[in-house]
């Protein structure tokens, strides 16, 4: 543990931050990940390091491990970013293309298509993006993790719309399959920051100038938790309860 926190801060130091945070999770998931070596490094919240403490450890392992204190990193010197990145508001999504039929398009930042709200279309197709190359250098795990995670969508998605289920590497094979189904555009869900975002944006794009258009859609939750992502977690935790109960997912007077 003290070993993997001081190569943390050295290879923040080196620039292969994210690489190296990537590489050292079990999952590496984009929907839970993302930005959070920032957050670690103390880049996120200024001034404040994410550190290993052995209570911790005890409480999220059931009490499997429990290491002594004198064996972690005690302190870090938080470290500083020269380049400011404003907040942004979240972008409007696309309309939904009332009767039409289309193909779902799902990538690693979401793969739970039948909670996404699409009423008033026809899905006659599902595709799975699977770009030759997804983000850093990533270990076996998080390899394993990932086509785990495909493979759990395809299975979900093939039984809920009984539709043919096929990876995409690039956006031809997205235009050729859509085509194929007879579909009017694609669906996909939005993907506002992270190393997938650019890859989304170049598929969305090529496919439009191929005649194929993908609308990008978010959840209602998205668009009000969005407004309170303003610093570091524990302030948004304080909005959860009132937000849940906006979504009425739960009843008024809910200790959450």
């Amino acid at each position: 543990m003290v070993r993997q926190h001081l190569d943390f801060y050295a290879a923040v130091a080196v620039g292969t931050r994210r690489g190296f945070f990537y590489r050292h999770l079990l999952d590496g998931d984009p929907a839970s990940n993302t930005l959070s070596w920032r957050w670690v490094a103390g880049l996120h919240t200024r001034g404040k390091t994410y550190l290993a403490r052995s209570d911790n450890i005890a409480t999220y392992t059931a009490g499997r491990f429990k290491p002594e204190a004198r064996d972690l990193v005690m302190a870090a010197t938080p470290l500083t970013d020269s380049v400011s990145f404003d907040r942004r508001p979240l972008r409007t999504p696309d309309p939904m293309p009332s009767g039409a039929r289309v193909i779902l398009l799902l990538t690693e930042d979401d793969l739970a298509p039948e909670t996404w709200q699409l009423k008033g279309v026809t899905v006659c197709g599902v595709a799975l993006h699977r770009p030759e190359s997804t983000g850093p250098n990533l270990s076996p795990p998080v390899r394993a993790f990932k086509t785990a995670a495909f493979a759990d969508a395809h299975e979900r998605a093939a039984a809920v719309w009984a539709v043919p289920v096929v990876p995409v590497h690039a956006s031809d094979d997205l235009v050729t399959f859509a085509k194929s189904c007879g579909a009017e555009c694609a669906l996909t869900a939005m993907a506002p920051v992270g190393y997938l975002k650019p890859n989304v944006d170049d598929l969305v794009t090529a496919a439009a100038v191929a005649g194929v258009a993908v609308r990008q859609l978010h959840r209602p939750w998205d668009a009000l938790f969005w407004p309170h992502a303003k610093a570091g977690f524990f302030q948004l935790k304080e909005r959860i309860p009132a937000v849940l109960r906006a979504l009425e997912l739960a009843p008024e007077g809910t200790l959450l």
